[in-house]
């Protein structure tokens, strides 16, 4: 799988003139803030210029997305102008599951036949490992999201997704999950590494 960017993934963009009267979260295209794609133009000659130009320019002169944080605004009528002007940042339906009076994100990893599936609670919209505040593994997966699996083809990844009145809605795809060593071990990682086994049978 190489195209994971929301324009391929999401069923929830929205443009400038739909009619959609909810709360709206601006993006990357790209995960994870598009920094991988970054890295990439920085390290070209033309992209030194211009990282080190952007540098230079205030924040508000280069009208991009605040470090580490997609904004949620209370209506498509929010969004300023530059946005929609930009390839790289897209609009989406703010969907977000809440447990009194926090926020979940719901992940599933998975690897050939193996998988494990988390719940994590934070007081911030957008949940991160990092601001959560605990969390829960979870035992099932909605058929939808096995569906969207096979039509990508993935054999190794992780989505992250909610639950909005008994619907799964798909809000990331990732193709590279990692674990963070700093955190307790994760008892799931020795099964789920045991999917290479089924992965290997069906590949040979």
């Amino acid at each position: 799988i190489l195209d994971i960017s929301k324009r391929r993934i999401s069923s929830n963009l929205v443009g400038k003139d739909s009619n959609y009267a909810g709360q709206v979260i601006v993006k990357t295209n790209a995960n994870f803030f598009g920094r991988p794609e970054k890295a990439d133009m920085t390290n070209s000659i033309v992209g030194r210029f211009y990282h080190s130009l952007g540098r230079a320019l205030s924040s508000g002169l280069k009208r991009e997305l605040l470090h580490n944080n997609y904004p949620v605004l209370d209506s498509l009528n929010r969004v300023p102008n530059w946005v929609w002007k930009r390839d790289d940042l897209v609009v989406e339906k703010f969907l977000p599951e809440v447990e009194g009076n926090e926020f979940a994100l719901r992940i599933w990893v998975f690897f050939g036949d193996q998988e494990y599936g988390a719940r994590l609670f934070s007081r911030n919209p957008i949940v991160k490992a990092r601001r959560m505040t605990h969390y829960e593994y979870i035992d099932s997966v909605p058929e939808k999201l096995r569906q969207i699996r096979r039509n990508l083809g993935m054999d190794f990844g992780k989505f992250d997704y909610v639950m909005v009145n008994g619907e799964a809605v798909l809000l990331d795809v990732n193709k590279t999950p990692s674990v963070n060593k700093s955190r307790s071990p994760n008892s799931n990682l020795p099964r789920l590494a045991s999917g290479l086994t089924g992965y290997l049978q069906r590949t040979i």
